[in-house]
Order: C-alpha cells, then sequence, then structure tokens
C-alpha cells in the first residue's frame, strides 16, 4: 500500500468514527429526551460524549454521556428548560406573525424580530450546554451561576465564534428541512453538538 492510499484509509476510518459519534449521540439523546424534563441533561450528556473526545481525545462511546446526564441534571435541568421554552415561544411567535405577514409590513418586522431573538437564545443555549458538558468532562461542579459566567467569559471575547454557534444551530435544521430529509432531522442535533464542541474546542485552545 503506497503513503497515499493509507492516508486515504486513515481519512476514511477518521471520517467513519466521527460519523459514528454523531450517529450515538443523536441516538442517546433522542432516548433519553423523552421524557423532556430531561432535555437539559440528555442535551449535556450529547455534548459531553463529543468534548470529551475533540478536547482531551476521549476514546469511549457511551460513558461520556451518561456521567454528562447524570451530574448535569440537577444544575441544568432549570435552565435549560427554561431557555427551550424561550427558543419554542419566540420560533412560534416569529412563525406566527410571518404567517400573518398579509396584515402588513408590521407584522413582518414581528416576525423577524421574534426570528432574531429565536436564534440568539438557541445559540445562547447551546454554549450553555456544552460549557456545562466541558465543566462535567474535567470534574469541576457545573452550577448554573458558574457556568453563565463562563458563557461571558468563554464565547463573549469571539464574537466571530458566537456567531458560528449561531449560523450552525439555525443553519443545520434549516437545511435538513430544505432537502427534505425530515426522517433524520435527529441526526441535525449529533451535527449541531459536534460543530458547536469543536468551535468551543478551538475557543479554549485560542486562550
Amino acid at each position: 500500500m503506497t503513503v497515499g492510499q493509507g492516508d486515504i484509509f486513515d481519512k476514511v476510518f477518521h471520517f467513519g468514527a466521527e460519523a459514528a459519534r454523531v450517529v450515538l449521540a443523536s441516538a442517546l439523546w433522542l432516548v433519553f429526551s423523552l421524557p423532556l424534563v430531561t432535555l437539559p441533561a440528555a442535551t449535556v450528556g450529547a455534548y459531553a460524549l463529543i468534548v470529551a473526545h475533540l478536547a482531551d481525545g476521549d476514546k469511549q462511546y457511551a460513558k461520556p454521556f451518561f456521567t454528562g446526564f447524570r451530574r448535569s441534571f440537577a444544575t441544568a435541568t432549570l435552565p435549560g428548560l427554561l431557555m427551550i421554552v424561550l427558543v419554542v415561544l419566540t420560533g412560534f411567535n416569529a412563525w406566527y406573525y410571518a404567517a400573518t405577514g398579509r396584515a402588513g409590513h408590521l407584522s413582518w418586522l414581528l416576525a423577524v424580530v421574534q426570528a432574531l431573538l429565536c436564534a440568539g437564545v438557541a445559540g445562547l443555549a447551546s454554549g450553555y450546554f456544552a460549557l456545562v458538558a466541558r465543566r462535567v468532562t474535567t470534574d469541576e461542579p457545573p452550577s448554573a451561576k458558574v457556568v453563565v459566567k463562563d458563557v461571558l467569559v468563554t464565547w463573549g471575547p469571539h464574537p466571530r465564534l458566537c456567531c458560528g454557534v449561531v449560523g450552525v444551530v439555525v443553519g443545520v435544521p434549516t437545511l435538513f428541512v430544505w432537502l427534505g430529509f425530515w426522517q433524520f432531522m435527529v441526526f441535525a442535533v449529533g451535527i449541531i453538538v459536534y460543530a458547536v464542541s469543536w468551535l468551543l474546542v478551538r475557543v479554549e485552545r485560542s486562550r
């Protein structure tokens, strides 16, 4: 086997391993989010699975998820649910005002404002869940107050990466809908988690 062929094989193998993590994170997130109240902890678990791998080279698959789920349940559930409710409300409002846009320019303006709020809160929630997961993977206490401070300290000095997080959170589901991949929408979660985790690791390494 030539060097070139070996490099191609390694890249294909690496891509397959990363794709497997995305699929596993998506599947575990879906199963453990079914009670709804566990949605924040399940999201942290998905982030923990990917962050531990990207930041620390953890080769385990399921264990980081369950560690993140268990350690974050008490502190991430209430703030996480509040942010998720805000995302749902602002998203619904954006859809409602857009659907009634024929009533005038004010409806379209309100739709845009609500859509921007939805995107901003979704990006904030993703950053929050990622940082809770990072604290969990480093055995630090993931208190809500401390993590909110972490969000400001970590993402605040990097506005372009913040825009990247928002772009990923909004763009990936939009792309799935546009392509008509409704039946594969759950995998959008794993892709978002992987992309945001990669951005978080990039922020850490740039310090």
